[in-house]
């Protein structure tokens, strides 16, 4: 696809009132798809759904079916882009719609892809913001700018069957994004509006989950372990709080900020 049309359809998303697009959807509901993923979009209010046979988009408040695709194929990753009509899919189960180590930029406002990374690994995460689009594979990651998809960093990570990955999505700030280093128990945490890379001893074992803020002021970071929770500082490394669940092993999927960062979850 042409550079020209992803980069309109990204001014499309950015000047278009946000809800639009959901609202002008209209289907009739069919039968109940087996699900295979489920990612909010980074404002909370969406839930997008990859099913055996595409995908559906919830909207929370209230709640209710606001987009329904059926491909006639399955996706294990579908990651929206706020509310807008662009949206990342990666093919999954036993008849994925794509490869897994392909992402496809949909438009849905055309209803195909108008856009495509490709890779030599699988997929294991994807983190989308106004201006990037993030992928983790199992041993690096990869940022590219989305207005045309072109490179912008790679960065190389300890073994990371997980695809731990997250972005700040605040519209007008600078770009934070947090992963694995190249040590175990590492967090390398790329501040690029200073252009500073900053390296956080976060645990001694293997990282289980991350989760920066919205604005990637404060980070919050699990291991392998599972019984202790840390939050960071992003720009002083400070370590600001710990939270010890227990001593008994525990394996801790997912961390998750409120919107105003007062409570994790």
């Amino acid at each position: 696809m042409t550079t020209a049309t992803l980069a309109s359809n990204k001014k499309e998303c950015e000047k278009n009132d946000s809800s639009n697009w959901l609202e002008e959807q209209n289907f009739s509901t069919t039968k109940s798809a087996i699900m295979l993923t489920a990612s909010f979009n980074q404002d909370g209010g969406c839930l997008a759904l990859g099913t055996q046979d595409g995908f559906e988009i919830f909207n929370l408040s209230p709640f209710q079916s606001s987009v329904k695709r059926e491909l006639g194929k399955s996706l294990g990753k579908v990651e929206m882009l706020f509310r807008c009509n662009l949206i990342a899919l990666v093919g999954g189960g036993s008849n994925p719609y794509t490869p897994s180590h392909r992402v496809l930029i949909w438009d849905d406002h055309v209803h195909k892809a108008i856009g495509e990374l490709s890779f030599r690994q699988v997929v294991l995460s994807i983190q989308l913001r106004r201006d990037a689009i993030a992928v983790a594979l199992r041993d690096r990651v990869y940022i590219y700018h989305l207005s045309d998809l072109s490179l912008r960093d790679k960065i190389y990570t300890t073994d990371n069957p997980h695809g731990l990955l997250c972005l700040s999505t605040a519209v007008h700030q600078d770009m934070v994004l947090a992963c694995p280093s190249v040590t175990d128990g590492h967090v390398r945490v790329e501040l690029y509006g200073l252009r500073k890379t900053i390296l956080l001893e976060a645990h001694e074992s293997r990282l289980r989950a991350l989760a920066l803020t919205e604005d990637g002021t404060q980070l919050a970071t699990a291991s392998m372990k599972g019984t202790v929770i840390r939050v960071f500082q992003v720009s002083t490394s400070a370590l600001l709080e710990e939270f010890r669940r227990g001593v008994e092993r525990v394996n801790m999927t997912c961390l998750t900020w409120s919107w105003d960062h007062s409570h994790l979850a």
